[in-house]
């Protein structure tokens, strides 16, 4: 794309740090041109205190939502346009963002949501996401008027996810990684999923590049096409 003024995503990070390098990484696969200045410009705030977003959705107490908003002021002050969080679980908490700052936010799920009601609507879909995420019920509600249903793992199925989703956040990238995932997606397929989505912005690191086994819906994928549509349709003046 061509040089010019467009909108500045403000990027709050580090849920977890492989991922938002990523969807980083993702943008600028997208945006690319023969001069670095063709890029996307992002404001990032990679924040390692971010409190576990599961434990506080189990627990009941939100430690999660103050220190996001103090994430989204600063990179309003910054001077973003709007926010995104690569991260699905913490949608969980972003009430305060939209209540408190004057810029908005992006949400994946609205755009995953979208997506589903132009694409898959009235089908089973395989939902495969983190314990926080799940437990909040943030996708299931979204769709609840526009699939058939929403198809979750086993109990010991979801706990092996989990440790695989721990196990890229501390960094690890490997075969076995990409092999435990799609045995897990497998279930979701047997049990009747006729499209899929990743709703863990892990999984496109566990999975390294393997196919999925049916239609998938990557929300990182959706949130980087989304956030550059964004970014480009609101040229400022």
């Amino acid at each position: 794309m061509p040089v010019q003024q467009v909108q500045i995503p403000g990027v709050i990070g580090r849920m977890g740090p492989q991922a938002t390098i990523e969807f980083m990484e993702r943008v600028a696969a997208q945006t690319g041109g023969g001069l670095e200045q063709d890029q996307l410009r992002l404001l990032v705030d990679q924040n390692p205190k971010i409190p576990n977003r599961h434990q506080a959705i189990i627990s009941g107490i939100d430690s999660v939502s103050s220190v996001l908003l103090e994430m989204g002021r600063g990179l309003q002050a910054a001077g973003a346009d709007f926010l995104v969080v690569p991260c699905n679980t913490a949608h969980a908490f972003v009430a305060l963002l939209t209540q408190e700052l004057d810029i908005p936010l992006l949400s994946v799920i609205d755009c995953v949501k979208q997506r589903v009601e132009e694409d898959y609507r009235r089908v089973s879909i395989g939902l495969m996401a983190a314990d926080g995420c799940l437990i909040s019920q943030v996708y299931q509600q979204a769709l609840s008027n526009t699939v058939k249903e929403v198809i979750t793992l086993s109990h010991d199925s979801q706990a092996e996810f989990m440790t695989l989703v721990y196990r890229v956040k501390a960094g690890e990238i490997s075969s076995d990684l990409a092999q435990s995932a799609k045995k897990l997606l497998a279930e979701l397929v047997d049990r009747g999923a006729e499209v899929l989505i990743a709703g863990c912005t892990e999984i496109p690191l566990m999975m390294n590049g393997s196919s999925y086994p049916l239609p998938c819906i990557d929300t990182l994928e959706v949130l980087v096409e989304a956030t550059v549509q964004r970014a480009y349709a609101g040229i400022k003046s």
